[in-house]
C-alpha cells in the first residue's frame, strides 16, 4: 500500500495508563507487544515512523523513540512532541490501543487527508472523534503551544482551533466488521481483546490455555 507515502508517522506510547496500572503498549496481545503491532501496521504505510514515549521502556525497538518534551501533558503533548520529530508535514497519529486497526482503514484516512487542505482528518465512529487515529499537520503545532501553555490538554479542544476533515462511518461502511476502533482503556477491554484474538486464531471455538 502506497496511499500514506507522503506522510510521517508515530505511535503514543506514552507512560502509565492509571486504569490499566501499566503500560498499555507492553501488553502482548497475539503473541506481540501493542506496541509491535503499532508500528508493524504503521511501518509500511508511511515514510518515517517512531515512537513517542520512554526511552527506556522501549531499548527493544528499532525505530526512534522520543521522549515526551513536556510532562505530564497526556495525548496532546505526545502530539506536539511527534509533530516536532516528525519529517514530513503531515504525519498519522497512532494510539498504541488499537489493536484491530487495519491498514485499510489508515489507507482511507490518509487518502482523505491528501484531498483536502486542513490541519486534521480522524474519522468518527459511534459518534466518537478518533483523535488518537488521525492525520494531523505541522500547522497544529503552535495552536497546541498555547493550549498547553494555558494548561489546557484536551484533543478535542485543538480541533476547535483549527480546520478539521470528519470522516463519517459511512467511508469505512465496508471495513467495520474487525471493530477496527476498538481501544484498550481497561483491563477488561483487555480481556476481550484476548478473547477476540484466540478467536481468530481459533475459530472452531477450541479453546486452548
Amino acid at each position: 500500500m502506497e496511499t500514506g507515502k507522503g506522510f510521517s508517522g508515530f505511535v503514543l506510547a506514552g507512560g502509565r495508563s492509571r486504569r490499566m496500572g501499566t503500560n498499555k503498549a507492553l501488553l502482548p496481545l497475539g503473541g506481540k507487544r501493542l506496541v509491535d503491532r503499532a508500528i508493524e501496521l504503521l511501518s509500511p504505510l508511511v515514510d518515517d515512523v517512531f515512537v513517542v514515549g520512554p526511552p527506556e521502556v522501549f531499548p527493544f525497538l528499532h525505530v526512534p523513540v522520543h521522549p515526551d518534551e513536556i510532562r505530564q501533558a497526556g495525548p496532546l503533548g505526545g502530539i506536539l512532541t511527534g509533530l516536532r520529530h516528525a519529517r514530513l508535514d503531515k504525519s498519522l497519529v497512532l494510539g498504541v490501543d488499537l489493536p484491530f486497526l487495519t491498514g485499510d482503514v489508515l489507507d482511507r484516512v490518509f487518502k482523505a487527508a491528501g484531498t483536502l487542505d486542513v490541519d486534521v482528518t480522524i474519522p468518527r465512529y459511534h459518534d466518537t472523534q478518533e483523535t488518537l487515529c488521525g492525520v494531523y499537520s505541522r500547522r497544529c503545532i503552535t495552536p497546541i503551544e498555547g493550549m498547553l501553555m494555558a494548561g489546557h490538554k484536551a484533543v478535542l479542544e485543538l480541533l476547535d482551533r483549527v480546520r478539521i476533515q470528519v470522516l463519517e462511518e459511512e467511508v469505512f461502511k465496508d471495513l467495520l466488521a474487525s471493530d477496527p476502533f476498538f481501544n484498550i482503556n481497561t483491563r477488561e477491554d483487555y480481556e476481550e481483546a484476548k478473547r477476540r484474538v484466540a478467536a481468530q486464531l481459533h475459530p472452531e471455538g477450541v479453546h486452548h490455555g
